[in-house]
């Protein structure tokens, strides 16, 4: 709309028109003033120009930000998913962990008892064999003292 206005100024402005009762120094004034606002709307044009070449860089500035957003956020959602599913694989080894660690407590406690027993068994082995020496001593005294007799 802008632009039809000013090219229907222009267009009635550029076109001179004898002067018929105009004096000289009102028409210089007048093309003086045509000139300049000529020049405005060329300024004016040029500076549209420029506004609407901003505005569609501006546009796909939007639209490229939009898109890296989205891409961003689908980015997002899927390392939220990825760390959901590392904390349950993590939980479960945590709980295998736990039960192996379990079952390993049980056994060297086990392991602990069957030591002391295999100490315990050892120390009276050692004890009835000295027993049975000396019973083997004592066997071989009577015996030897029966034969003298």
């Amino acid at each position: 709309m802008i632009v039809e206005q000013s090219e229907a100024n222009k267009s009635q402005i550029s076109s001179p028109q004898p002067p018929t009762l105009i004096p000289k120094e009102d028409y210089l004034a007048i093309s003086k003033e045509r000139d300049q606002l000529l020049e405005d709307v060329k300024g004016v044009e040029v500076a549209f120009s420029d506004l609407h070449r901003r505005y569609e860089k501006l546009k796909v500035n939007l639209e490229n930000y939009k898109s890296n957003e989205e891409i961003l956020l689908r980015s997002i959602n899927d390392n939220e998913r990825e760390l959901q599913e590392s904390t349950k694989v993590q939980i479960e080894f945590k709980h295998q962990t736990d039960a192996i660690l379990k079952q390993a407590n049980v056994s060297q406690v086990k392991y602990n008892k069957l030591e002391m027993k295999t100490t315990r068994l050892e120390r009276e082995l050692i004890q009835k064999n000295e027993e049975n020496a000396q019973l083997h001593v004592m066997c071989d005294e009577l015996i030897a003292k029966m034969e003298q007799n």
